[in-house]
């Protein structure tokens, strides 16, 4: 066999060998396509909706900076088809009620993973679901809470179906009748007169979910009577407002049901008394 010959076949085995790893590497992202029906993304992208429609996307994105952290946790800026896009990485403590409990494990494999290993001006596989838009340069563009994110050499292989079981929302606090039949009981009100936990949390979670909203809203609708120097100002201290709070309301790690609850009844007090603020300036 001849020296031609050689090279030929180890070209075309070490071509093989490179496919068969692109395919291994790629098989969580695969996998976690199928499991959640996940849309390719491109479209919502390039033109983001109004409003989310909360379906799980798949896309591809160049990560470019930190943009912010918020109460739910680190947001990054990128790139997806040359359109602005952002990620929303949850804080794992988000999922520590029964609510998510078998999803903790992932999403705080997920969060460890990302935070230990992100890479900036880097391309990343991610699945997502579509929950918000925010203005970048005047152009609403998606934010995607990241449900999984990889690139073709990562470390993070785990795919999940994210709606087995699928996770209750809930918008406002339910009554329910007693056991005797006398008049209905305010859930949430219950949870905190026994001292249950996990109900206060998930009761304080939802009223803070309420309160960003309302939060949102009002920096908006500020910001839309100002000037661009008043705008300026206003988001400077907008942006010293959250590294307040979060140093305030810095959850601690190891600490527990109780300091998960302290982290977000502090959130939920810092966020509503800075709406009411914004509310006061309009």
């Amino acid at each position: 066999m001849n020296n031609s010959k050689i090279k030929k076949i180890a070209l075309c085995l070490a071509v093989s060998l490179l496919s068969l790893t692109a395919t291994a590497d790629e098989a969580a992202f695969i996998e976690m396509i199928k499991l959640n029906s996940a849309q390719n993304g491109a479209e919502i992208i390039e033109h983001p909706r109004l409003k989310p429609d909360s379906k799980i996307y798949y896309f591809e994105v160049e990560v470019k900076k930190l943009q912010e952290k918020n109460i739910f946790g680190p947001q990054f800026f990128g790139y997806s088809g040359g359109e602005p896009v952002f990620l929303q990485l949850n804080y794992p403590a988000l999922f520590n009620d029964s609510r998510r409990a078998k999803l903790k494990n992932y999403f705080k494999d997920l969060f460890d993973t990302t935070m230990d290993n992100m890479v900036f001006n880097k391309k990343y596989q991610v699945v997502g679901v579509y929950t918000d838009n925010k203005d970048f340069l005047a152009t609403p563009a998606p934010v995607f809470s990241v449900a999984y994110i990889d690139t073709k050499r990562g470390p993070f292989k785990q795919a999940i179906n994210l709606f087995e079981p699928e996770p209750p929302v809930i918008e406002e606090p339910t009554a329910v009748p007693n056991e005797q039949g006398k008049q209905p009981t305010d859930v949430c009100k219950q949870a905190f007169e026994e001292g249950n936990m996990a109900g206060m949390t998930e009761c304080t979670q939802a009223e803070l979910e309420k309160e960003d909203k309302r939060l949102n809203a009002e920096y908006k609708a500020v910001m839309s009577k100002l000037n661009a120097a008043q705008k300026k100002e206003l988001r400077t201290k907008q942006r010293a407002w959250i590294k307040a709070r979060d140093k305030d309301c810095k959850l601690e790690e190891d600490s527990g049901s109780a300091g998960l609850l302290n982290h977000v009844s502090c959130l939920n007090e810092w966020t509503k008394k800075r709406a009411d603020e914004l509310a006061s300036m309009k």
